[in-house]
């Protein structure tokens, strides 16, 4: 990222480590994306030809980089490397006018997005959240489970589906749970959004 700049959007499917399978949360590695100020898009479920050209792309970098062949990291790492200035510096492209992309895209070279690894700021995750609300089932103990993180969101609610929000007041984060009426009924700290666990991942 110090030579291209920092990447500006990921998109990725449901699977791990980046999305998370059943749809319940995000997962660190994407929290950990977003609070480097990157956008993360996910796939809609079964829909595998939303990435096409990506994974296409990634197929033939392994092939270039001849991943598994690499007799340790250092080996993969400097294979890998040249693989990325074969791709961009050498090798012409049909959508590039028979171009290198390096020539063809000027603007590679200028790295407009300088990466900052100090640049980590909570208040991005918290937004994201915000944005967002889930669904829970409350288990027969009054608990529900939020992003890993088992609360206790009342004994009276055992066997309802209730609405989760994240909300951000005086840059604190709890979680919001509303009955299916909309109506308020348990106010929770969203301890593991504020641990900031998501920052170990650099």
């Amino acid at each position: 990222m110090h030579r291209w700049g920092h990447i500006k959007c990921f998109r990725f499917d449901n699977g791990l480590p980046f999305g998370d399978p059943r749809r319940e949360c995000m997962t660190p590695s994407a929290l950990h994306l977003v609070a480097r100020g990157c956008e993360v898009k996910f796939n809609p479920p079964r829909s595998p030809t939303r990435n096409a050209k990506v994974e296409r792309n990634q197929g033939t970098t392994a092939k270039w980089a001849d991943i598994k062949t690499s007799a340790n990291f250092s080996t993969f790492y400097e294979n890998l490397r040249y693989a990325v200035i074969v791709q961009r510096e050498k090798y012409p492209t049909r959508v590039c006018n028979y171009q290198t992309r390096m020539k063809y895209y000027p603007a590679l070279t200028k790295n407009p997005r300088k990466y900052n690894s100090l640049d980590f700021d909570k208040i991005r995750v918290y937004k994201k959240l915000a944005q967002g609300k889930w669904f829970r089932k409350v288990s027969s103990h009054g608990q529900i489970k939020i992003f890993g993180k088992v609360y206790q969101a009342g004994f009276k609610y055992r066997g309802q589906s209730i609405i989760v929000k994240l909300i951000i007041e005086n840059e604190k984060p709890y979680w919001q749970c509303y009955n299916q009426n909309q109506e308020p009924i348990a106010k929770l700290f969203a301890e593991n959004i504020a641990d900031e666990s998501y920052y170990k991942l650099h």
